[in-house]
């Protein structure tokens, strides 16, 4: 409630009380005009979407303000003086794309500042270490890999999300213990995930072939090894051989043997033939 009073030049004066809402039709009845305020003006809006997620957004720069976006990712600045502000978008596990927006306000609103959110995967790694020997060493399950130990036999696998997974060492000429591991991947790296090689047995044998003789009456061949070129060499067979080829089974992975044979006729037995080596492989 407004009270007025007003004066008049004759010899008495009028006091009127009136609501607000009728102040102008008094006013104007008794002779008086109102004068109003206007509305403020150079005052503006920033205004955008943010897709993907719901969302925070910050308003700094030559005003401060923070928003939530709205169901359908939306949200808006209003009142804002010309000027220039940062507008910064943020929620717990994502990350923006752009990561935040400069905009420079002159005269007029600003809209379409918008912003996509995309979900930050957390990843994890596994790791262990082969002993006995190099391998290589596949990641198979909720993602595939394959890597080879380092100097020291150690491998690791990174940048793994959540999940099941199996680790298998390999390397010709080994067997691994264990043969393989099951990893279940649930928040946390996991490390010391070890395997050990062992050397397997491989049989190995040399198989020794000539040509035939050209002594007449010859009864067969003998075959001799040494382990040293020139010998001394050993017997391999106990009865003269009667074809052109030999297998010697009873040989060490990584040995150098030398072979040299010789003809029998009767009793009498021939010089030795030329040498010939034969490297058994490894392992």
């Amino acid at each position: 409630m407004v009270v007025l009073t007003f004066f008049h030049t004759n010899s008495f004066h009028l006091k009127r009380t009136c609501t607000i809402a009728a102040l102008t039709l008094i006013c104007a009845f008794l002779g008086y005009s109102q004068s109003t305020k206007a509305s403020p003006k150079g005052r503006y809006s920033i205004s955008g979407k943010v897709s993907g997620s719901a969302a925070k957004v910050t308003l700094s720069g030559a005003a401060s303000a923070l928003a939530t976006t709205d169901a359908s990712g939306n949200y808006s600045f209003s009142g804002l003086p010309n000027g220039s502000y940062v507008v910064t978008p943020s929620q717990s596990g994502y990350s923006f794309s752009p990561s935040s927006a400069s905009v420079s306000m002159s005269s007029a609103s600003k809209s379409g500042v918008n912003f996509t959110a995309t979900a930050i995967v957390t990843t994890y790694s596994i790791s262990g270490k082969v002993s006995g020997s190099t391998a290589k060493v596949t990641l198979s399950g909720s993602s595939s890999a394959l890597t080879t130990t380092d100097a020291s036999g150690n491998y690791s696998f990174s940048g793994l999300p959540n999940g099941s997974y199996v680790v298998t060492p390999t390397q010709s000429g080994y067997s691994f213990t264990p043969g393989s591991t099951s990893v279940s991947i649930n928040g946390a790296s996991k490390s010391g995930v070890n395997f050990t090689a062992t050397a397997a047995m491989v049989t190995h044998s040399v198989s020794l072939t000539w040509s035939v003789s050209s002594s007449p009456s010859i009864s067969g061949y003998n075959l001799y090894r040494g382990s040293v070129s020139g010998g001394p060499y050993t017997k391999l067979n106990a009865l003269p051989v009667a074809t052109t080829s030999y297998l010697d089974s009873n040989v060490v992975s990584g040995q150098t043997y030398f072979y040299v044979a010789t003809t029998v006729q009767s009793t009498t037995e021939s010089a030795y033939s030329t040498e010939a080596p034969a490297i058994v492989p490894t392992p």
